[in-house]
């Protein structure tokens, strides 16, 4: 596994949550603090750390996910319940858009 971090000094490829086997059927997670500038991930209600920090955020966050073709993924911002719930001081980002409607 790696995490990819595009700067001035062009792409990088980073290890990241080397320990973790990633099964069919298994929930990965994103956690995002805007404040802090921290992003996070998990796997299966796990942390794994943060990934990135300290990054500009001036010109927008996409959302992206590199997999093989025989894989699948779906995304779940809140709309529905998370499978392993929320960190208490994170909120799911459907939360987020309405207090700012």
């Amino acid at each position: 596994h790696a995490r990819w971090h595009e700067d001035e000094n062009g792409s990088l490829r980073l290890p990241y949550g080397q320990s973790t086997k990633l099964e069919k059927d298994g929930t990965m997670q994103c956690y995002l603090d805007l404040t802090e500038r921290k992003m996070s991930f998990g796997y299966d209600g796990t942390n794994l750390g943060v990934a990135f920090q300290d990054f500009n955020i001036c010109g927008g966050l996409y959302p992206v996910v590199s997999i093989n073709l025989e894989n699948e993924c779906r995304f779940n911002f809140g709309s529905e319940p998370f499978k392993y719930g929320c960190p208490s001081d994170y909120k799911p980002l459907v939360e987020y858009g309405k207090q700012h409607d």
